[in-house]
């Protein structure tokens, strides 16, 4: 009965053994997660630095220029909603650019993480349930990333194309108040 029942505890920690071994599924989880990191980078990269950078000082000349003391009250008060709409888009691009520094600070922790996952994995730190909790959490990390990612792209895309679009619209006015505000700076000179 002795024999019977050490070969079946033998037998029993063999084949557990055995399932923890093969950890081909978790290192494929592992690389699932470093792929939909890539992808929300990739996605994020659409935000180009350059034009948020450019969009927020061209959004800060507008402001000022609408401000100009070379413009009358009657100007200034025409002008006031675009004036505004220059400084939603300033505010907006200005929190874009301090957000885009922190979540690239998130998408390399967050790669550095999953490498170790896998590299605790692979050197047998965590057995399969601890695993289980860790690729958990990191799911739920990269489920809250893609969300920011995605409004943070729908942001950089709806503040942009307003820019343009008021660009477009008060071309000639701009045109007109640059070449006020460059008589009066060149009358001011002499």
């Amino acid at each position: 009965m002795i024999k019977y029942f050490l070969y079946i505890s033998v037998v029993t920690i063999l084949l557990s053994s055995c399932r923890e071994i093969n950890i081909n599924d978790e290192l494929k989880n592992t690389l699932l997660l470093d792929a939909l990191l890539t992808d929300q980078e990739i996605l994020l990269d659409t935000v180009s630095r350059n034009k948020v950078l450019n969009c927020i000082k061209k959004s800060k000349d507008r402001i000022h220029l609408f401000e100009s003391e070379n413009l009358t009250h009657f100007q200034k008060q025409w002008l006031h909603h675009d004036k505004l709409a220059y400084q939603k888009i300033y505010r907006n691009l200005n929190q874009l650019n301090t957000q885009l520094d922190s979540i690239g600070e998130v998408y390399t922790y967050s790669k550095q993480q999953i490498h170790a996952l896998r590299e605790d994995l692979i050197h047998r730190h965590l057995n399969k349930k601890q695993f289980g909790v860790y690729f958990t959490d990191e799911q739920k990390i990269l489920a809250e990333l893609k969300n920011l990612s995605a409004n943070l792209n729908a942001a950089y895309t709806n503040n942009t194309n307003t820019l343009d679009s008021l660009e477009i619209k008060l071309q000639r006015v701009l045109t007109q108040l640059d070449a006020i505000d460059s008589r009066h700076e060149g009358s001011a000179k002499k």
